[in-house]
């Protein structure tokens, strides 16, 4: 295979310096001149990556294809097999018809091509699905949808009957205030069966509802915090590696991320607030996976201000030390991210979205511990990006994402596959050699890799 190398030798007059330039693939590269040989270039398509201490053409494409054109204001996606065929379909929540604000579409072959919109049911609220989960509530094997609004007074959950075309019923959870932003699930009292923890923006509460005979009939509330002004946003995973759940949270108004530690035994009905980040600009978007892969559950938030993405690294595995990491400053108006695997590696990377940025990105956990990142954008054209997800659509066996538009009102996914390649060019910055350097004062020398 061939591969390149490049070799830049500086001629000082009382000092020389050799440095090899291995890592091409960090797209986070500063703008030229860097300064140090250990900073990032700014990577252009296509980039360069270290493959057994050679640099590889890696061409990155993408391929956009239409899931539903005219689908308005998605705000919560999620990929997953909804009829248990094999391939990956698409849940969405958006809208303002009150009618079918909640749907599914059908991977009707497979490869993404072709697909079909099935309504699911809708939510009151001006700005209609702020949130959708998939999640087994009733326990009979297939996958029923909850579904909330900022707006309303409700939840909703609807119950698939399982059939090959589901009948969707639906049940009403009161909320007792008005609207919740974010709903997600898990077993928070260790019973076996699958509750619900809400953020509830306006009454500033972040809860669980309890699901106590396991069929999503009977839910009892229980508050995990109150007062948490503007609660945006929550995610669910053992924080403290006791083997019960807790909670985590970003608050836009309180401006901080806190998570919460299901302090009584996994019962959850006592919860202890433990503060991660302060003074965090319109904290909107939070989730919870492990970046560094050391075993323990690490946080990741994005924010709608000024202080865009970072990671918060659980340092001791116990919740109670945690040491911040910068994955970009410059990406702002964060409103939608999630983490997968993008580039099969082994570690999760993040799919993100920025409003206002109008920018579509996934960013590349380059070194597996989360200390360098590689942004890709996957799409600037497709501008005012309010959800993203992730799924192998075309059934490639890689990952593939979609996304939706709040100006556009379309759902598309993007077909992205890399491929090594013999041929390409790429665009570079230079080191600053601490002088007005001539030309003939640096060499460039090229190497074949075996």
């Amino acid at each position: 295979m061939r591969a390149v190398a490049l070799l830049l030798m500086l001629a000082l007059v009382a000092l020389s310096e050799t440095a090899i330039q291995d890592d091409w693939s960090n797209g986070g590269g500063v703008f030229g001149p860097v300064t140090s040989w250990e900073e990032s270039f700014l990577y252009a398509s296509p980039s360069l990556n270290t493959v057994g201490g050679c640099l590889q053409l890696d061409l990155l494409t993408l391929v956009e294809h239409a899931v539903d054109i005219g689908f308005g204001t998605p705000r919560s996606m999620r990929g997953l097999d909804m009829d248990f065929d094999g391939d990956i379909d698409i849940l969405a929540g958006g809208g303002m018809t009150y009618v079918e604000d909640v749907a599914w579409w059908e991977n009707m072959d497979g490869a993404g091509e072709y697909w079909i919109k099935h309504g699911i049911g809708g939510i009151y609220g001006s700005s209609g699905a702020n949130s959708v989960c998939p999640v087994d509530f009733d326990g009979d094997g297939d996958i029923d949808v909850v579904g909330a609004s900022q707006e309303g007074f409700w939840m909703h959950w609807w119950e698939n009957d399982g059939s090959m075309e589901p009948i969707w019923t639906e049940h009403n959870i009161v909320l007792g205030s008005l609207g919740v932003n974010s709903v997600v699930a898990d077993d928070i009292d260790g019973d076996g069966d699958p509750d619900l923890v809400s953020a509830a923006f306006h009454a500033d509460d972040i809860s669980w509802w309890e699901n106590t005979d396991g069929s999503g009939t009977n839910l009892l509330k229980h508050v995990v915090a109150n007062g948490y002004d503007g609660a945006s946003n929550a995610t669910i995973s053992d924080i403290d590696g006791d083997g019960d759940m807790d909670v985590a949270a970003a608050g836009w108004y309180e401006e901080k991320i806190s998570w919460w530690e299901n302090s009584d035994t996994s019962m959850g009905i006592y919860w202890t607030e433990h503060i991660i980040r302060e003074n965090f600009d319109l904290a909107l978007c939070v989730l919870s996976t492990d970046v560094d892969l050391d075993g323990d559950t690490d946080i990741v938030g994005g924010s709608y201000g000024s202080d865009g993405l970072i990671w918060l690294e659980n340092a001791d595995g116990s919740g109670t030390v945690w040491i911040e990491h910068t994955i970009s400053q410059q990406f702002t108006s964060v409103i939608s991210m999630q983490a997968c695997d993008m580039d099969d590696d082994g570690d999760p990377d993040l799919l993100t979205a920025g409003f206002y940025m109008d920018e579509f990105s996934w960013w590349e956990n380059t070194d597996g511990a989360g200390l360098n990142w590689s942004k890709h954008i996957v799409d600037d054209s497709f501008t005012r990006v309010s959800a993203v997800a992730y799924g192998d659509f075309d059934g490639d066996a890689d990952m593939d994402v979609a996304a939706g538009s709040l100006t556009r009102n379309d759902i598309l996914w993007w077909d992205v596959d890399h491929d090594h390649n013999t041929s390409g060019y790429l665009l570079s910055s230079i080191l600053d050699a601490g002088y007005v350097a001539e030309w003939n004062g640096m060499q460039a020398s090229s190497a074949l890799c075996p």
